[in-house]
């Protein structure tokens, strides 16, 4: 009889110990996630200070098979010959936190204070945007008057390493937000910009230093 008392006290206590541990599992994601950002943007701003060139973290959700769902962050240098950037040398690519991952603040997707609506196509452009570092390591939104280009090697559409699709030309953003994109997707277009203002975690860039400063 006390072992079936013991037993069923501790079925009780790991019922409700779940929630916390399944908060505390979401925390720490969404920890090492923006960690990742915060690495990947500090070897940027000292590769683009290093080579006298610009650099830039570019950020985009998996387009191949195997890596949808998944977020993406890549350290790129530019090419002055064609006047796009390509994967930097040495520089893998490196995945978030299944779960997580960033969008761009711009007027593309705020109506002033609060997130626009969100369709499918729109989340899309929404997660893929580009971080670029001067050569004296400020951040800056184009290069040499242009929005951002990317040749199509490396990571793009005509490598045998794909990963992304190759985005539209864009300015670079100087502020993201981070989110759970499994919650996102499950929501409606509307109710997308309802969880990204009650949830998304919004990070300004500084954009001398290039950290990330949170807002909430």
């Amino acid at each position: 009889m006390e072992i079936i008392v013991t037993v069923s006290v501790l079925v009780l206590a790991l019922a409700a110990a779940t929630p916390s541990i399944t908060a505390m599992i979401r925390s720490n994601a969404r920890d090492q996630a923006y960690n990742l950002m915060a690495a990947q943007l500090s070897a940027a701003r000292a590769l683009a200070m290093q080579t006298a060139n610009y650099a830039a973290v570019h950020v985009q959700m998996g387009d191949v098979t195997g890596t949808e769902g998944r977020c993406y962050a890549a350290i790129c240098t530019y090419d002055r010959g064609n006047g796009a950037f390509k994967l930097a040398d040495g520089y893998a690519p490196r995945p978030m936190p299944k779960g997580y991952a960033f969008g761009e603040l711009s007027s593309a997707y705020l109506s002033g204070s609060p997130y626009s609506s969100m369709s499918d196509a729109a989340l899309g452009g929404f997660t893929s945007f580009t971080i670029v570092f001067t050569p004296t390591g400020q951040v800056t939104r184009k290069v040499e008057g242009n929005n951002i280009n990317f040749n199509d090697a490396g990571l793009f559409v005509n490598a045998a390493t794909q990963l992304w699709n190759q985005p539209a030309a864009e300015e670079a953003v100087t502020a993201v937000t981070l989110f759970e994109y499994t919650e996102l997707e499950a929501r409606s277009d509307s109710a997308r910009a309802d969880y990204l203002n009650d949830n998304g975690l919004i990070l300004p860039i500084n954009v001398y230093t290039g950290q990330l400063f949170p807002r909430k």
